[in-house]
């Protein structure tokens, strides 16, 4: 995985170390965006914990993840019409930036209503959101997740 430290430089995975900001600007020149598809039980969180709202930059602002996941089952959405989560590979494992995401598509994974879903690979993960104690196996959820019709099936 990458690290940012003080000095605003990139350690990428094999440990070639960049500045930020033309490390990033390079980056976003790139020709032509990976997608791939994978199971989401292939993917591994790289955080130790999530909020259970989403923030109020995405699709789904300040709506609660269990929510989102009972409008999934439910059919009032499809994967399709939830963002891309973005992966990075590391030591033959695949993890995720986007945390919420990624544990809404695992959980409709256990309950059989997604099978693979498409995903942008990356090169890097931003520090912050590198807290995993359990090699990204799961995550815990900060406060109450919300929906009500998951949590029965």
């Amino acid at each position: 995985m990458c690290l940012i430290n003080s000095r605003s430089e990139i350690l990428l995975k094999d440990g070639v170390l960049f500045n930020c900001f033309s490390f990033i600007s390079s980056y976003f020149q790139r020709a032509e965006m990976v997608i791939l598809n994978l199971l989401p039980s292939e993917i591994r969180f790289t955080q130790d914990s999530i909020g259970r709202l989403f923030g109020r930059g995405t699709n789904h602002a300040s709506q609660p993840i269990g929510e989102l996941l009972d409008d999934l089952l439910l059919d009032r959405c499809s994967v399709d019409t939830i963002p891309k989560i973005s992966v990075m590979k590391f030591n033959n494992k695949y993890y995720s930036a986007d945390n919420r995401r990624l544990w809404i598509f695992k959980k409709a994974e256990e309950f059989g209503k997604c099978d693979s879903i498409q995903v942008c690979e990356i090169d890097f993960i931003p520090a912050k959101k590198l807290t995993t104690q359990c090699d990204g196996l799961n995550v815990h959820i900060r406060g109450n997740p919300g929906g009500r019709y998951w949590r029965y099936l």
